[in-house]
């Protein structure tokens, strides 16, 4: 394997890592300031929209290009800028912007999920019932954005548990794909029959 690519998987595994502690904190302890929750939050936003963006361009080169993968890499930078420059008025609008990004990571899942079935690989149905929990979660936290605080950071606990499950599977399908597809490494001789 690519030692970027295998350098991009340990981070997306951290980052998941820290995503699923993070969010069983914030079920532990919902009165976490929410200033803190949105820096947080936009800190794993940026590093997560960064490593999206170089994945796209790798698997362009596998030739498998996905773009709403791009989009969403695109879209969490952008995001998380706006998260760390104005955090006491972004924190209005976190539940409505994170249940989107959740919902877009959420299809993008669902869709890889379609994929694995399509090639063959197994375990799909985890992933893509992830990722309907996932469609679930963001619709609810962008649907329903002025819950109580408590209720909203336990749920906003909850869904990046979910995220960081779903960019967990994903990396292990990206893992078995490297492997399905990835050119054998070694010498080659060539025999003139």
């Amino acid at each position: 394997m690519n030692s970027t690519v295998k350098k991009l998987k340990h981070v997306i595994v951290g980052i998941s890592a820290a995503m699923l502690v993070m969010g069983i904190c914030l079920i532990l302890w919902p009165g976490i300031s929410t200033v803190v929750i949105c820096r947080i939050v936009a800190a794993v936003l940026m590093i997560l929209g960064i490593i999206k963006t170089v994945l796209y361009f790798y698997r362009n080169r596998w030739g498998i290009p996905n773009y709403l993968e791009r989009s969403s890499g695109i879209l969490d930078i952008i995001i998380s800028l706006i998260l760390l420059i104005h955090p006491e008025d972004a924190i209005l609008i976190l539940p409505i912007v994170l249940g989107i990004l959740i919902l877009i990571n959420s299809v993008f899942v669902v869709h890889i999920a379609v994929q694995m079935k399509s090639i063959g690989l197994g375990n799909w149905i985890y992933l893509l019932i992830l990722g309907i929990l996932g469609i679930a979660a963001g619709l609810f936290l962008a649907l329903n954005p002025f819950t109580g605080a408590k209720t909203l950071t336990i749920l906003l606990g909850a869904a990046l548990v979910l995220e960081g499950l779903e960019n967990l599977c994903v990396v292990r399908y990206l893992r078995k794909l490297w492997e399905r597809h990835a050119p054998i490494e070694g010498s080659y001789v060539d025999l003139d029959v």
